[in-house]
């Protein structure tokens, strides 16, 4: 599917509302109530083709914390982001396949928390315990969809909580 396509696919799941698409690329920011979100790939005329490696990642700042939502992207892609230093929360791409989460980019991160969205006893075998085992070196929280059911992420007060469906 390319990119054109996906748009066009877009176009059709919204049909005749007054709904707007809007193509978002690196450098632009907006105001979500007091969250500040920032998108930091992909980049206009970035040529690639992968729709993977084309995901929307955001950089999520509210009340002194900071999270980042990547996608589906590579490590390829993870290694053209900015620096950006630590961040509370990383949604790890690409369900914590092999080829995400490489060892670099954690280390710019140092995630509090890592959070894996993945099927249980998926086909694919994700997460990949070579990213579980980065993650665990970088010293992340890791909480995993497979096994927690859905994950809510609340911050109050500046205090930042991962909690599960599962949980009571």
């Amino acid at each position: 599917l390319s990119p054109e396509a996906a748009l066009a696919t877009a176009g059709d799941w919204v049909g005749n509302t007054d709904t707007k698409i809007a193509v978002t690329h690196t450098g632009q920011q907006f105001q979500l109530g007091d969250a500040v979100l920032s998108v930091l790939h992909p980049a206009e005329g970035n040529g690639i083709e992968d729709m993977n490696d084309l995901s929307l990642v955001l950089l999520v700042e509210y009340s002194g914390k900071r999270l980042l939502l990547t996608g589906d992207i590579s490590q390829e892609v993870e290694l053209q982001l900015p620096d950006m230093g630590p961040v509370d929360v990383l949604q790890v791409s690409h369900h914590g396949s092999g080829g995400s989460s490489c060892e670099a980019f954690l280390e710019n991160l140092l995630p509090r928390y890592a959070l894996i969205s993945c099927g249980k006893n998926n086909d694919y075998g994700h997460p990949h315990d070579s990213v579980l085992e980065r993650l665990e070196d970088v010293g992340a929280v890791i909480h995993r969809t497979d096994r927690e059911g859905t994950l809510v992420v609340t911050i109050r007060e500046g205090q930042i909580a991962v909690k599960s469906e599962n949980e009571k």
